[in-house]
């Protein structure tokens, strides 16, 4: 498909856009519905599989439902040895707090919660933000002496669950 083919997909799905959206509005929101088209067009083979799962989801009880599947967190980090945070934006740090009360080695951005989590005993795992080769100078490190950065963070971990167990993180919500 050449560039112009390409834009006369785009603009002629402004057909159907007439109604809640004006004119000038068109161009905002016509590349977003044609890449939900596609997504939905790449899915299609695995739909009906998809909404038998949901469905049998669906009607699990809320306590058999757990973060990443059908597994409890804890499950997951003894399968894995390193979490890599690749994000941008990292204000609270969520999966940097699992990985470290777990004792999973963890490198993160220097930035919001992660470095507020990490920086003080940590802060050799933080890399800055678009530094590709200082992100992987960290993982090279890490996979040539895995077993002494996983002691390190295992060592660590116990620190950690205090911290952040919700009884300590109630109380010092309540002194602020």
């Amino acid at each position: 498909m050449n560039y112009n083919e390409l834009i006369s997909l785009f603009w002629g799905e402004k057909e159907i856009l007439r109604g809640p959206y004006k004119q000038k509005e068109y161009g905002d929101i016509i590349l977003p519905f044609v890449l939900l088209r596609r997504i939905g067009r790449i899915l299609e083979p695995t739909k009906d599989k998809v909404l038998k799962e949901y469905e049998k989801i669906k009607k699990l009880d809320n306590d058999e439902i757990y973060l990443m599947g059908a597994k409890q967190p804890s499950e997951v980090f003894d399968e894995i040895d390193i979490v890599f945070v690749p994000s941008k934006y990292e204000s609270f740090g969520m999966v940097v707090i699992e990985a470290l009360v777990n004792g999973i080695i963890c490198v993160a951005p220097n930035i919001g919660g992660p470095k507020e989590i990490m920086s003080e005993t940590l802060g050799e795992y933080l890399y800055e933000v678009g530094d590709r080769k200082g992100a992987r100078d960290i993982l090279d490190s890490i996979t040539s002496n895995l077993m002494i950065h996983k002691a390190i963070f295992a060592n660590l971990a116990p620190k950690f669950v205090k911290k952040y167990e919700i009884s300590n993180v109630a109380n010092n919500i309540l002194e602020c």
